[in-house]
């Protein structure tokens, strides 16, 4: 290999480590784990082999697959340098698109949620007053109740002795 092409390969290397180091903080901002569940291992087997994947790819069509030691620090490194200067202000970054996500949220659907309460407010309303209207009707609906329920036991009755004759 020239010393360009070595160059080449370190710089992208380092770029790939600090790509590394970008997915694993967004990995570990956004992961659930779950304390009732160690099913955790999964998801970092599966995240650890989209990386391998990824730096696998970019040194194949870098040099067809050549790994050497120096590529390998190259890859630390750049990982190194994402770690002490652009985590803290990714995170930032992250809080802050949250946030500005969860206002976008919260006045695009403040007129579903008022709608939703102003629908409540009319069906409690309505209800209401259709209890009031049948206030009066009242003592005959307990009436026709208890009438049904002793008219029932009479019909029970009378079946009871015309099917059980003997």
């Amino acid at each position: 290999m020239i010393v360009e092409e070595q160059l080449r390969t370190v710089a992208y290397l380092a770029g790939s480590g600090f790509v590394i180091g970008f997915f694993l903080t967004l990995y570990h901002r956004y992961i659930i784990r779950s304390k009732r569940l160690p099913v955790h291992f999964v998801t970092d087997l599966i995240f650890w082999c989209f990386q391998a994947l990824f730096v696998f790819l970019v040194l194949y069509f870098l040099n067809g697959v050549s790994l050497r030691l120096y590529m390998v620090m190259s890859i630390v490194f750049g990982f190194l340098i994402y770690r002490k200067t652009a985590q803290g202000t990714v995170l930032w970054l992250l809080v802050l698109i949250e946030k500005i996500g969860h206002l976008i949220f919260r006045i695009l659907f403040a007129p579903v949620r008022w709608l939703w309460f102003l629908f409540k407010m009319i069906c409690r309303f309505l209800l209401a007053v259709i209890l009031l209207l049948l206030t009066p009707f009242q003592p005959f609906f307990q009436f026709s109740s208890k009438k049904s329920t002793f008219f029932a036991k009479k019909i029970k009755l009378w079946l009871n002795l015309l099917y059980n004759r003997e």
